[in-house]
């Protein structure tokens, strides 16, 4: 009888032992054993699976903090290898964002207290106050966002997972964050660093010390790999790790704003367009070099008349004078001009002040407080105005078939250029390294500014009838002719095609300046 006691002693300790045990590895979320083709796919992708990998949900969670589901896991050995965005050269993988700029809608769970609520809002506007081409908004329903960040609560170390990387040029989807750690009562430094992070995985961003994340995390030193995902270094940025960025890959609960040199890896990867068109009622955004483009306010027919000054875009379309934010697209009513600007013939911009040629008259309008004077006292008025362009203190405007200098300090209005067949018909103009540039009956002549001599340019073989708009950018100009965009390099008269787009019906188009 003592030995049966003593052998029912000893079965119950081990099974209490055992519990305690599944109860510890619960609350550390040891890993259930991955299977090793999960695994080799993995590592194929470039993560690194020697550490932070486990069984999570419906997937598993690789370098501690990107959720994977097994669809996902799957479709890595079909993601194109080797592509690298030809803004880059921090680290961010072959699959970005596209269709940019973009507005990016983000939904955060109502499980969530005011304090973690009040850092989603500070991680969305750290990005926000970036010029990037990607702005981020608080949506209030999941079903509407782009990226909805939502709680699980578990015993362990992980603090946050992302849904991985970009896909199809949509970020991932979904962020989790573990309220175990983010809570009202816990209040931790780095909550909106977290967001932003695994924000920064979702647009395609991976860890700054990808090379070795013993930087961040402490141990062994270990390269997590590039493999079909990518991690490719950008441009301006250390290749080394970078102390204080928000993509390290473990937190140490502090608060880590954006360093220069993630703001470096930001602007590099989501850099603003510069060159904006509008047609057919919209707006649209263009890489300079690709001619790709994305249309992000559709809100424009007709436009009139548009130019660039301090950052932003001016347009008057449908009678009104906007200020357009070159990030988001978001156009703000500019100028308290009472009788609107309905009929906007041409306009430019110099020196703190847009000029525009509305219903006859000259007005100048100061970008600072948008208040609006009549501006320049020709008598005939500046009715059937052409074109117009501003520089070194002048404006030089194409009016029933002569072009005029005016003087910006003074209004005074005199002939300019002795161009002998006089520029009726002129369709378009622009100011380049002290020359003029205007399309008049299906010709680009150059007009030395100095002397007024006229002299035709660029040998572009079909002519250039048909111009619509014409701008400069980086001292090249660009033009809208027979439904392509052209860019124009001064120095030669060389001509190059930007991308395959059809920008037929083209209204206005403006460089960022």
């Amino acid at each position: 009888m003592p030995m049966m006691k003593k052998i029912v002693y000893l079965f119950l300790m081990l099974l209490i032992v055992m519990s305690c045990e599944q109860q510890d590895n619960l609350k550390k979320g040891k890993p259930d054993a991955v299977p090793d083709d999960v695994i080799a796919k993995l590592k194929a992708a470039g993560f690194d699976t020697s550490e932070g990998l486990q069984k999570f949900r419906d997937g598993y969670i690789v370098e501690y903090d990107i959720y994977l589901t097994i669809p996902q896991i799957n479709s890595l050995d079909a993601q194109q290898k080797g592509i690298k965005n030809g803004r880059t050269q921090h680290y961010v993988t072959n699959n970005l964002v596209l269709s940019t700029p973009r507005m990016i809608s983000v939904f955060m769970d109502t499980n969530f207290g005011t304090y973690m609520q009040t850092a989603f809002d500070q991680a969305l506007a750290r990005y926000n106050a970036e010029s990037i081409s990607l702005r981020f908004q608080r949506v209030l329903n999941a079903a509407n966002a782009d990226i909805s960040v939502t709680a699980f609560y578990q015993e362990s170390t992980l603090l946050g997972v992302s849904a991985g990387f970009p896909a199809n040029g949509n970020p991932a989807s979904p962020v989790q964050l573990n309220t175990y750690y983010y809570n009202d009562a816990a209040q931790r430094a780095d909550a909106a660093t977290t967001i932003a992070h695994e924000i920064g995985h979702a647009i395609g961003f991976r860890h700054t010390d990808y090379m070795d994340r013993s930087f961040s995390c402490g141990g062994a030193s270990i390269n997590e790999g590039a493999g079909t995902e990518g991690a490719n270094h950008v441009a301006g940025t250390p290749t080394g790790a970078s102390n204080g960025s928000w993509m390290l890959a473990c937190s140490s609960n502090t608060n880590r704003p954006f360093t220069s040199e993630d703001r470096v890896a930001l602007t590099t990867t989501y850099g603003v367009s510069d060159l904006f068109i509008a047609k057919s009622g919209t707006l649209y955004a263009v890489d300079k070099a690709s001619g790709s483009s994305s249309g992000f306010n559709n809100a424009f027919q007709p436009t009139d008349a548009m130019t660039g000054y301090g950052g932003n875009i001016y347009a008057a379309h449908s009678g009104t004078l906007y200020q357009v934010n070159p990030n988001s697209g978001l156009a703000t009513p500019f100028s308290a001009y009472p009788n609107g600007w309905p009929n906007t013939e041409a306009m430019t911009a110099m020196s703190g002040y847009i000029y525009a040629v509305q219903e006859g008259s000259m007005y100048q309008v100061t970008i600072s407080t948008g208040n609006v004077v009549a501006f320049s006292d020709y008598p005939d008025g500046w009715a059937n105005t052409e074109a117009m362009a501003a520089s070194g203190g002048y404006i030089y405007a194409v009016q029933q078939g002569t072009m005029y200098r005016v003087t910006v300090s003074n209004g005074d209005v005199i002939t300019f250029s002795d161009y002998p067949d006089g520029w009726a018909n002129t369709e378009a103009m622009a100011v380049v390294g002290g020359y003029i540039y205007a399309v008049q009956n299906g010709t680009l002549y150059r007009v030395t500014i100095s002397n007024g001599d006229v002299v035709p340019f660029s040998d572009y073989p079909d002519g250039w009838s048909g111009t619509l708009a014409m701008t400069v950018l980086d001292g090249y100009l660009y033009a809208v002719q027979a439904g392509a965009l052209w860019r124009v390099n001064v120095s030669n008269g060389g001509i190059s095609q930007i991308g395959t787009g059809d920008w037929s019906g083209t209204q206005a188009m403006a460089a960022k300046q």
